[in-house]
Parts: C-alpha cells; sequence; structure tokens
C-alpha cells in the first residue's frame, strides 16, 4: 500500500454518505443529491467541532507585513511553530501585539525580538520551551481577517501550524473518518425528515432517536479503551492492593 492510499484507507468521503442515504431511499435517480451532500458537509462540521476535531498542519512563509493569512477551514490553533535548522520551535502567544486596521501603507505596528535564536537549548521534536526564556517571536490571532500576526522580526521564516479544521476545504474531496459514517448518514437522514412537510412528528422522532443513538455509539468508540489501556489500568490497581 502506498504512503497516499495508507493516508486515506480510514476515510471516506461525504459523496459516500450521501449515496448510502439515497440507497437506504430506493432513490436510484440522484435528483437530491447535492441537496443531501449539504447536509452531509453541515454535519461533518458539526460533529467535528464537538465530538471528532479534524487536525490539520499547514506550512507557510511570513510575509512582508510579518503576517500570515489562513485557509478557510482554520478554526483555532494547536500548536504554532517556527522552522530553523530543519526543526520546529513552538512559539507562544502574546494578546498585547496590536491589530490595526491602517494598512494603507504596507506596513503594521511591531515588536523586537524578544531572545536571539541561538539562546535556544538543544531539544528534539515540537521544541517547547518557557513563554518568555526562549521565544523567537510572539503571535497572535486576528479572528476578524483570519490570519496571524507575529512579533519581531520573522519576515520571511518558514512557520508550521498545527489546527483544528472544519475538514471541509478548498483543496479537494471531503474525507471524514470511517468511525463517524453512520452518523453522518443518521444525520442526513434526520435534515431530510426535518425537512420534509409530509413526516409526522413520530417520523421526526425516529430519526432523531437514531442519530442519537449513533452518536452515543462514536463517543463510546473515540472514549473505548484499548488493550494497553486495560493492561495499564490492571496493572494500576494491582500494584494498590494491600501486600501479604
Amino acid at each position: 500500500m502506498s504512503q497516499d492510499e495508507r493516508k486515506t484507507s480510514r476515510l471516506i468521503e461525504l459523496d459516500s454518505v450521501v449515496h448510502n442515504v439515497l440507497n437506504d431511499l430506493g432513490d436510484y435517480n440522484h435528483d437530491q443529491f447535492l441537496r443531501y451532500k449539504q447536509w452531509a458537509i453541515r454535519g461533518f462540521k458539526a460533529i467535528g467541532l464537538h465530538v471528532l476535531p479534524t487536525i490539520e498542519i499547514d506550512y507557510f512563509t511570513v510575509d512582508s507585513n510579518n503576517i500570515v493569512n489562513l485557509p478557510d477551514d482554520y478554526i483555532r490553533y494547536t500548536r504554532i511553530g517556527v522552522i530553523r535548522d530543519s526543526r520546529i520551535w513552538t512559539l507562544t502567544e502574546d494578546p498585547t501585539i496590536p491589530i490595526t486596521r491602517d494598512e494603507a501603507n504596507g506596513s503594521i505596528a511591531q515588536y523586537a525580538d524578544l531572545e536571539d535564536a541561538e539562546v535556544i537549548p538543544e531539544l528534539t521534536t515540537w521544541y517547547s520551551a518557557p513563554a518568555v526564556a526562549y521565544n523567537l517571536a510572539f503571535h497572535r490571532y486576528d479572528r476578524e481577517r483570519n490570519r496571524l500576526i507575529f512579533s519581531g522580526d520573522m519576515i520571511g521564516e518558514s512557520v508550521v501550524v498545527e489546527y483544528v479544521s472544519t475538514g471541509v476545504n478548498e483543496r479537494g474531496r471531503v474525507l471524514a473518518p470511517v468511525e463517524a459514517e453512520e452518523a453522518l448518514i443518521a444525520w442526513v437522514h434526520k435534515q431530510r425528515t426535518l425537512n420534509d412537510k409530509k413526516a409526522t412528528e413520530s417520523d421526526k422522532e425516529r430519526r432523531d432517536r437514531e442519530f442519537m443513538r449513533t452518536m452515543i455509539d462514536l463517543v463510546d468508540f473515540l472514549n473505548a479503551f484499548t488493550l494497553d489501556d486495560l493492561v495499564d489500568a490492571i496493572n494500576a490497581n494491582s500494584s494498590q492492593l494491600t501486600k501479604r
């Protein structure tokens, strides 16, 4: 199996969710395909926000104004770092960095570098360091314009952003975790029934129960113990037993 195939082996296309809904209904004309797919996208966003967040990683180059414009699927970051010498140095948020709307001259207010890069100790992987003692720069999120503003001289630096995504972007197919498939199918059925003027209250309640059941199953799956978790729990309890 190739690397690209392995990356998507545990994912499904939302088109597959819609095809399953149409198959349940015995509707093979696909007249409602786009309508149902929009419901599937809404459901994927809702489930992703509250139950099953989609984590994306993207790479950017800081522009001449010390700014990185973020993609439309961005919700919130989990980590932000700058790439130096093939390592990623984690940066810290600073809410005091000024956000200005006066950018007609192509510049914004900036802070000076707090520390020189040479004082950073040798660490590994995502280099988490104290907020003040070791920092290449700070950052602040500009929600209105969906961008990051950096302190100091970050112009031209390579920045990696790990962030929670809506899961829906302009890069191509919309892919969802396979474990969410039944919940998404139930969500589309629920929305279809809610928007059907001929549907009875009993029908609507049944579809709502089905959706809630699939969501409970999904949450249970996400919270389920692995074998290693179970062994650790048993060992932890055993170590607390009275010695004989």
